[in-house]
């Protein structure tokens, strides 16, 4: 998933709804998280970005994090093509499924809120080679790369 080695900005809303508007509006960032909390009250929700580089909106993948544990790790709970959903209220339906998933695509889903503390890994493409390799995503940062290109450490060397 591309969203695991970028960094983001949580922006809080009220609903699903919200969530869906704010994202079809095309004013969203593209390091932009909508957060809210499911109509259960159980969970926070996130909408992140997970396209590839420049159509990173196109994806979003879902995440759920229980609001009665400190700490409770990220459940990614779905993938969802917006870039196939026309208007906010259909992308609202799906947010709003996501919210009672009983699938779990990925536990322990990592989301990198500001900057990176040193100790996140994701999965990167070289940018010169294109072998796909598991890296630290701080180390990354300082190629200047994004979107889930890194530079290996067989062409750093270089």
């Amino acid at each position: 998933m591309y969203y695991e080695a970028r960094t983001h900005e949580i922006i809080e809303v009220q609903n699903a709804l919200q969530a869906a508007i704010r994202i079809k509006s095309g004013q969203l960032q593209t390091y932009q998280v909508m957060k809210w909390k499911s109509k259960d009250g159980k969970f926070f929700m996130y909408a992140v970005p997970d396209g590839h580089l420049d159509t990173m909106l196109l994806e979003l993948a879902i995440l759920r994090q229980k609001i009665d544990i400190v700490n409770s790790p990220y459940l990614q709970v779905e993938s969802i093509t917006n870039g196939w959903i026309k208007g906010a209220e259909t992308l609202a339906k799906y947010l709003e499924e996501a919210e009672s998933s009983t699938l779990i695509m990925k536990s322990n889903a990592q989301l990198i809120v500001g900057k990176p503390k040193g100790h996140e890994r994701a999965w990167f493409t070289c940018g010169c080679c294109g072998n796909y390799f598991y890296g630290n995503v701080q180390e990354q940062q300082k190629f200047d790369q994004d979107a889930g290109y890194g530079i290996c450490t067989n062409c750093h060397l270089w």
